[in-house]
């Protein structure tokens, strides 16, 4: 269910940031394969299909293992996910079946504070975190 009333947007298990006195940056990606947006939650990712604008939906969500240290994530045109975590590195996640994604590879990459953003013709994946600093 998405809930957009009180200045609270609310989907399924998730309450996002209050809109009207945000504490942090609500961190939100476009799926462009499956034509939704992902944020995180306390036990994974949430996802709306936003196919037909009008009529959101909920799809399955996607729980990941340390939910709690996602620092950031990001998604490739083919539905990859690159998902970073405090203390477990890097993740990089198949989601072509949202039902059962995939772990494709795991990368430490440094401890924790680990921040990254993948060019835009995606063919690089930049990786900052606050040990071993920029990794290209």
């Amino acid at each position: 269910k998405l809930d957009m009333s009180g200045g609270r947007v609310s989907v399924g298990r998730s309450t996002l940031h209050n809109l009207q006195k945000p504490t942090s940056p609500l961190q939100i990606q476009f799926n462009p394969k499956k034509k939704s947006v992902m944020f995180p939650d306390q036990l994974g990712f949430q996802e709306v299909s936003i196919a037909d604008f009008e009529r959101p939906y909920l799809l399955p969500p996607i729980d990941i293992p340390e939910p709690q240290s996602i620092n950031t994530f990001v998604i490739a045109q083919d539905g990859i996910m690159f998902v970073a975590i405090d203390y477990k590195g890097l993740h990089t996640m198949d989601l072509s079946d949202h039902r059962n994604p995939k772990t494709l590879a795991v990368a430490q990459t440094g401890f924790q504070n680990t921040y990254y953003c993948l060019s835009r013709e995606e063919k690089t994946l930049y990786i900052a975190d606050t040990y071993d600093g920029l990794v290209i």
